[in-house]
């Protein structure tokens, strides 16, 4: 049983999930930082790499989708996932830019599609981003996708933190 007090409440629980990485965990103290800290489980949180990538469009032409393959439209914040090119976790934002622009994450993935999509943003920017944009055609194929007015993405090596069961 773990039990927190505050001034104004007691909180107890049978069971403690704690929400951050394993290495700056590690700087608390404590008895029940300790049991923590003991737990075999504890030493197998690892990090892992990560990817996210976003583009803007003059418009949202992801909430059409139609081909010889498949209809589909995307809803803001609803996620599509494909494996199918390492994007794994595609996903329209909510809003619109003055001039009706829209936002669409194109990837957000871990382990190996990050390591890939991280080893490609280290080229020049021209051919990441014709990589890029070569994935997103074939996830949509048979669509017509406009050039994106900017690309912006992220590759953390280590940042991640899941856990691997012994």
């Amino acid at each position: 049983m773990f039990v927190v007090h505050t001034d104004n409440f007691k909180v107890s629980a049978k069971k403690l999930i704690i929400a951050v990485p394993g290495f700056p965990f590690e700087e608390i103290t404590g008895d029940v930082a300790a049991e923590i800290k003991s737990n075999p489980l504890f030493e197998a949180i690892l990090p892992q790499p990560a990817f996210k990538a976003a583009a803007i469009y003059s418009y949202p032409w992801w909430e059409n989708v139609t081909s010889s393959h498949y209809n589909l439209t995307l809803k803001p914040l609803e996620i599509f996932r494909s494996g199918a090119t390492c994007l794994v976790n595609i996903m329209p934002y909510s809003g619109r830019g003055p001039q009706g622009e829209a936002v669409i994450q194109l990837s957000y993935a871990k382990l190996a599609c990050a390591t890939k999509w991280g080893e490609l943003s280290k080229l020049s920017k021209s051919v990441f981003e014709t990589e890029l944009k070569k994935a997103v055609q074939e996830v949509f194929p048979g669509m017509v996708i406009p050039e994106p007015l900017g690309i912006v993405f992220k590759y953390w090596e280590e940042v991640a933190w899941y856990v691997n069961y012994p």
